[in-house]
C-alpha cells in the first residue's frame, strides 16, 4: 500500500482529516493548509516525508545529498512555517497541538 493510502486509511479510521501535497512543489504547502484548515484550525501537523538515497557512499553525489536536504529538512521546515501563526495561536490559548517529523 502507498504511505498516502495508508495515511488517508488511519485519518477515516480515527476520524481526523488529512491532506498531502507535493513539498517541493511551489506552493502546494501554502495551498494544501488553506485547504485544510478551511473547517477550523490544524491543531498538529504530521511531516511524513522522508526519503534516503540507498548506494554506496562512493557512489553517492552531492546533488544526492542535496535533494534530501532539501526534502526533508527544508520541505519541513516550509510546512512548519506555512501554519506557524495558526500554532502560535494554539500555543496561546494553551490548546494542545503536535509536530510529528
Amino acid at each position: 500500500m502507498y504511505p498516502i493510502l495508508q495515511l488517508q486509511a488511519l485519518s477515516s479510521s480515527l476520524s481526523f482529516p488529512s491532506a498531502a501535497c507535493d513539498v517541493l512543489k511551489e506552493g502546494d504547502i501554502e495551498k494544501v493548509m488553506q485547504e485544510a484548515s478551511a473547517d477550523g484550525p490544524i491543531s498538529g501537523l504530521a511531516y511524513c516525508v522522508g526519503d534516503i538515497t540507498l548506494k554506496p557512499l562512493k557512489r553517492t553525489t552531492g546533488t544526492d545529498f542535496l535533494d534530501s536536504y532539501r526534502l526533508n529538512v527544508l520541505g519541513a521546515a516550509d510546512a512548519v512555517k506555512a501554519q506557524s501563526t495558526t500554532l502560535r495561536k494554539i500555543c496561546a490559548r494553551n490548546h494542545k497541538h503536535s509536530l510529528l517529523f
